[in-house]
């Protein structure tokens, strides 16, 4: 049984962040039980070391889930999403890493992504990347849900009896007006808006406690 579970959530390409708040929470492979919310690439600028980096993470023990920015490149990829709308989400930086890593990086790394699971429960908690339709069975969710739901889950209760709900995808400061951990009873919001300039979080379960990383300039199309 893990003594502590650490949480970060989209780290958009903050790699020197993600670093940092593992080395000053003091992170402990074997120990802890660290899981990843998603959302490892675009907008930030090392968006290819940060999927290095988690996949050590994973060979360690870690969980990683599947973000929707992940969906978006393996979509753009396979040419069902528009390279207009990718660049959009921020997928410039991410595609300009894999052109400078190469075709085999970008190879493995796709293979990888295709197999993130896109939910992880370990009681009392249910981490995701985006949410849950309320009122819907665990195993009865869409992957679409799963990846993009915003208001939807976030504003409404879970209807999980004695569960929380870990997630990320909307900064907290867009709905709560700080970019704070958003702690709402059965459920807990960890997206602080690394890739808006505020901050990356890790949050440790289940004391509550937690280390953050300013990330400086939010990027721009």
């Amino acid at each position: 049984m893990a003594e502590r579970i650490l949480v970060v959530a989209d780290i958009h390409g903050h790699h020197e962040a993600l670093v940092s708040l593992l080395r000053q929470a003091r992170y402990r492979p074997g120990a802890d039980l660290l899981v990843l919310l998603g959302d490892y690439i675009d907008r930030g600028p090392r968006g290819v070391e940060v999927v290095a980096t988690v996949r050590e993470l994973v060979a360690a023990g870690a969980v990683a889930l599947k973000g929707n920015h992940e969906q978006m490149l393996l979509d753009y990829l396979t040419g069902e999403l528009e390279e207009n709308v990718y660049l959009w989400n921020g997928g410039g930086p991410t595609l300009a890493g894999y052109r400078r890593a190469g075709r085999e990086v970008l190879l493995s790394d796709v293979s990888w992504m295709e197999g993130l699971p896109l939910y992880y429960e370990h009681e009392p908690y249910v981490f995701v990347h985006a949410g849950l339709r309320p009122g819907r069975a665990l195993a009865d969710q869409s992957p679409d849900d799963l990846l993009w739901i915003r208001e939807e889950f976030y504003a409404f209760p879970t209807g999980l009896a004695d569960r929380t709900v870990i997630f990320g995808h909307t900064p907290t400061v867009f709905f709560t007006g700080s970019p704070e951990v958003w702690f709402a009873g059965d459920k807990i919001a960890v997206d602080t808006g690394a890739a808006y300039g505020f901050f990356l979080t890790l949050l440790e379960l289940p004391g509550g406690r937690t280390w953050r990383v300013p990330t400086g300039t939010a990027y721009r199309v």
